[in-house]
């Protein structure tokens, strides 16, 4: 998403883009690691300190992290310096909760806080309950929905859909606790229990010790001709398996939950979700209509919303409202230029 709309920006500005992102694989967010803070000092070094030595710009536009000590410290690290050479500042939050776990530090990090990240002239963020913007007093706050490119054009195969076809769930994420991975197992091992007949493909990275308990889970449940772990799918690998999708399952309750950005694929290839009500999930899926919002780790009760949708004409109906609701909302092409006219209120 980030690196499209960069794209599109470009036409109307000149942009100097450095990606921060410190880990290599997805799983190691918010964790610390010696090859971690070696790329901070590459980045700083050899990226940000060379920006710096002459030029000054008119505006900065940098994504503040979430609720991680490691990942909020390099922020407030490369703030200093970028702050003082901007004219106007623009926070993206697009991990909720980044300067309110700042705020609950101690003193000495509350202080530095205040000093790198309040009174930015602008803060974007996705329609989530928070009051982050107020939090760090910005001069201005806009509500933008995260959108990506339509996946359509580059699918072509029909696919048997439910109950015609095969019953098949998927989960795309990080592979970590609290987006839900064992719950996806506990709600696995009950729909298997109800004698459905499935697959579950679970899409993602995570740390080693991660992936060991989540197969420890699948094998003590003998769940293994029910569940598998793909690793990292990519473009058009991950839409055909979406393609192939019943229901989308996230029984996610990751602290930086925002509008996610699986959510909006899956509707965008007709697939009904189910998730857990949290962060900003509620600002994707409208509960009946494309898909169930079910309270967090109630797993009975997000079998028995799968089931609703599996139930009657439910599944035709909400397939329909899933693309239709991703075209009015999540579309790259309203997300670029909600950017546009964002950047074009400060200038």
């Amino acid at each position: 998403m980030f690196e499209r709309a960069i794209e599109a920006l470009r036409e109307q500005y000149d942009l100097t883009v450095i990606n921060s992102q410190l880990q290599s694989n997805l799983g190691e967010s918010g964790k610390f690691s010696a090859m971690k803070l070696i790329h901070f000092f590459r980045l700083l070094l050899c990226k940000i300190t060379p920006l710096l030595v002459h030029t000054k710009f008119d505006i900065l536009f940098y994504c503040i992290s979430g609720p991680s000590n490691f990942g909020l410290i390099k922020d407030l690290i490369f703030l200093v310096p970028l702050r003082a050479r901007a004219r106007k500042t623009v926070f993206y939050l697009y991990g909720a909760g980044g300067i309110t776990f700042l705020m609950q530090q101690n003193a000495l990090m509350r202080a530095w806080a205040r000093l790198v990240l309040f009174e930015p002239d602008l803060v974007l963020r996705p329609p989530y309950r928070s009051n982050e913007a107020a939090l760090c007093r910005a001069k201005h706050e806009i509500v933008i929905n995260n959108g990506i490119e339509d996946p359509i054009g580059m699918l072509s195969r029909k696919v048997q859909s439910w109950p015609d076809g095969e019953l098949r769930f998927t989960f795309i994420g990080l592979l970590t606790e609290e987006k839900g991975v064992s719950d996806l197992v506990e709600i696995a091992r009950l729909l298997r229990d109800k004698n459905y007949r499935f697959t579950l493909s679970i899409v993602g990275e995570g740390l080693p010790a991660e992936i060991s308990r989540l197969n420890e889970l699948i094998a003590r449940y003998n769940l293994s001709d029910f569940v598998q772990l793909t690793g990292v799918l990519m473009g058009v690998d991950k839409f055909r398996l979406l393609q192939q999708t019943t229901v989308f399952l996230f029984p996610s309750y990751f602290p930086a939950e925002t509008q996610t950005t699986v959510l909006t694929e899956a509707l965008a290839v007709n697939v009904p979700v189910v998730a857990y009500d949290w962060g900003g999930i509620n600002t994707i899926i409208d509960q009946g209509v494309n898909g169930y919002l079910v309270c967090v780790r109630d797993k009975e009760g997000f079998c028995r919303a799968i089931e609703q949708i599996l139930a009657n004409d439910n599944i035709d109906r909400m397939r329909v409202a899933a693309r239709r609701i991703f075209l009015d909302r999540f579309t790259l092409s309203k997300h670029v230029e909600a950017l546009r006219q964002a950047f074009r209120s400060i200038e």
